[in-house]
């Protein structure tokens, strides 16, 4: 495990990592993100946002070695299942079959509470305010870390910081099983762009790409070693087509039935 403080200039600013780690260990298995964006000064006006927005490609199996199953938690609160990318999208390629917007959409209770792509925010109207003081929402205290999620905002010329925090792993312990009787391997890969969105002017400003692996040795590696341009001012085009499949999926109350048309991502 070893945490990297990296910068990466694209057009729009530099995407800096505080933390970027693999977590490798026999319990769980993955990877830790801390990452800001600092816009340039330059761009936009007072009380223009900038977001950040990610797409997950998820690989990883978490098997059961009594019997070879299976068993990885499948992602309920992000409906992720219902928009990633398949063989059957226009222009898919292998490649980037399972790519989709990574985001929570409904509560542990499943309830729609979010329709907003970005991933400091949960919005269910574009008239909302955006979050640009790293509230937390379902935190009681209504803490406010300095690593805390959220946008970007203009004010007397200067940019505040964008961030995003994240933690994608697989827990290796199986229900009911004592972790010395039986524990689950990993296998696979997560993949991972965040692109940085400015808002009013609906275009993306370049984006990195992160993630981890499994290696031959069953250790959990991190894959970019180090975070890296994914395209240098906008998105790639895998991300578009995420975004295309994003717009285009409605998110649907799984108590009701009823379909909501989803907060609009640039696809270009």
């Amino acid at each position: 495990m070893q945490s990297q403080t990296t910068q990466v200039s694209i057009q729009g600013g530099i995407f800096e990592t505080q933390v970027y780690e693999a977590n490798d260990n026999d319990t769980s298995q993955g990877a830790s993100l801390i990452l800001l964006f600092s816009p340039n000064d330059t761009i936009g006006k007072d009380g223009d946002t900038i977001s950040l927005v990610q797409t997950v490609r998820d690989t990883t199996t978490l098997i059961d070695p009594r019997n070879g199953s299976d068993i990885k938690p499948q992602p309920l609160t992000s409906q992720l299942g219902r928009r990633i990318l398949s063989s059957k999208d226009a222009g898919v390629t292998t490649e980037e079959i399972g790519t989709g917007i990574d985001q929570e959409v409904l509560s542990e209770g499943k309830k729609v509470i979010n329709l907003d792509p970005r991933y400091s925010e949960e919005r269910l109207q574009e008239t909302e305010p955006l979050n640009v003081e790293g509230r937390q929402r379902h935190d009681f205290f209504n803490a406010r870390s300095p690593w805390s999620t959220k946008s970007a905002q203009k004010k007397n010329g200067k940019w505040s910081v964008a961030s995003l925090n994240d933690e994608p792993s697989l827990n290796r312990k199986i229900y009911g099983v004592r972790l010395n009787v039986a524990k689950a391997t990993v296998a696979g890969a997560m993949e991972f762009e965040v692109a940085a969105l400015h808002n009013e002017q609906r275009r993306f400003l370049g984006s990195v790409k992160w993630g981890w692996r499994i290696d031959q040795n069953g250790h959990a590696l991190l894959d970019p070693a180090k975070p890296t341009v994914a395209s240098p001012d906008s998105a790639s085009a895998r991300f578009l087509k995420a975004a295309k499949k994003w717009n285009e999926t409605p998110i649907e109350d799984p108590m009701t039935g009823e379909k909501h048309l989803p907060i609009q991502l640039p696809t270009q």
